[in-house]
């Protein structure tokens, strides 16, 4: 039940998931010479959400990859804008209703399946929920009919911008195993980790002003 001999065909499933391929992390362990990163040993419990795909035909009862977020960038997902003008000597409010929507899907650069179990979507959905504490959804359509009040200073011009926060995230991707108690993984953190990049929507949504 050697991990030695598995981690070579979970490196190659990672390798065979990645639709862009993302660089291998430098991994000083590896080389000519010098031994294989050692095996990390921990309770499957501790590790997050993993993605399992079944039996192990090998040592382990389950093989998966779990994904560790290393940034995320927020960005924010423009539906709808319109600028509002205050052409008078007077402060005035501005008012604005969206009347456009947008849907934001998740992407990856490893390939997202929502069945088979390998690179889950729904699992790297929570795993940035936990890592942010934000709501992470695989698809958010943002809503019409909206509105919004703001002051706007004599003489200015308001934009008002409707939309959605997502974030671009960085991950390391990497292989797991599971012993046959069910409870204790193995996993090896270097050569078979890659560095991959997601964009994912939450389910917050809103406007912003911004004077001119």
């Amino acid at each position: 039940m050697k991990l030695t001999r598995r981690l070579g065909a979970l490196a190659a499933f990672v390798a065979l998931i990645t639709a862009t391929p993302g660089a291998a992390l430098a991994d000083p362990a590896i080389g000519p010479g010098f031994p294989h990163a050692p095996i990390q040993v921990a309770p499957c419990s501790s590790l997050g959400p993993i993605d399992w795909w079944g039996t192990n035909q090998g040592g382990y009862a389950r093989d998966g990859i779990r994904y560790i977020v290393v940034s995320t960038t927020p960005v924010f997902e423009l539906a709808y804008g319109r600028f509002n003008e205050n052409r008078t000597d007077q402060t005035i409010n501005g008012n604005w209703t969206a009347t456009e929507s947008r849907t934001v899907t998740m992407t990856a650069s490893i390939t997202l399946t929502i069945q088979g179990g390998r690179a889950n979507p729904e699992t790297l959905a929570l795993t940035v929920t936990l890592a942010t504490g934000f709501q992470i959804q695989v698809s958010r359509t943002t809503s019409i009919g909206v509105g919004a009040t703001a002051p706007i200073p004599p003489f200015r011009t308001m934009l008002g911008e409707y939309g959605l926060q997502s974030f671009d995230v960085v991950m390391d991707v990497h292989t797991v195993g599971m012993r046959h108690d069910m409870q204790t993984c193995e996993y090896r953190l270097g050569s078979n980790v890659t560095r991959e990049t997601a964009h994912v929507p939450t389910i917050n949504e809103g406007w912003r002003f911004t004077l001119t």
